[in-house]
Formats: C-alpha cells, structure tokens, sequence
C-alpha cells in the first residue's frame, strides 16, 4: 500500500519460514527497491521499518530478534562461545517494467 504521509516507527515479526521480500516502489523514479532476508529458526524473523518526519529517507532493517530482546527474550538467539551462525540478507534495486 502507499505510504503516504504514514509515520513509522515499528518492528514487525515475520510469520514465514522461507525467504520474505520487502518491497518498495516508485513510480516517480521509475524504481524497484526489495530487501529481502531469510526467515525461519534462528534467522531473520522480525522487519524493522522507519520513515521519519521529514521523509527524506526510509530504513527498511532486518532483524534477528525483537526490538529490547535482552530483556524481554522475543526472538533471542544465544550462543555458546565459538558457535556461530550463517544469516543472509540482500538488496536488489531495478527499474519498474
């Protein structure tokens, strides 16, 4: 939908288990902006979107876990020392056909 004069502020969590896309569109720029991200156990499960006050801008952020997930554990991964784990995310900018 158009995002308008919408002011956003808000983390979202991603109820999917496969690979999600973001998708933002210009028609102006004749632009095609997705993020897409990994979704699933222990990958990126929650999208963080803003668009300021003054709407130069838009941040589109994927997340692991929950916005204060220190303290309120939603999302959460721990690891044990020298464990890791492997995310992906990506960008893809085109123009609209």
């Amino acid at each position: 939908r158009a995002i308008g004069s919408t002011q956003l502020d808000s983390c979202f969590r991603v109820n999917s288990r496969e690979r999600i896309v973001t998708q933002l569109i210009s028609e102006k720029l004749n632009a095609n902006l997705n993020v897409w991200q990994e979704a699933g156990i222990n990958k990126y499960n929650y999208l963080v979107i803003y668009v300021p006050k003054y709407r130069k801008s838009l941040s589109i952020e994927p997340l692991t876990s929950n916005i204060n997930s220190f303290n309120n554990g939603n999302g959460l991964i721990k690891l044990k020392p020298d464990e890791e784990i492997i995310l992906n995310t990506g960008i893809k900018l085109s123009s609209l056909k």
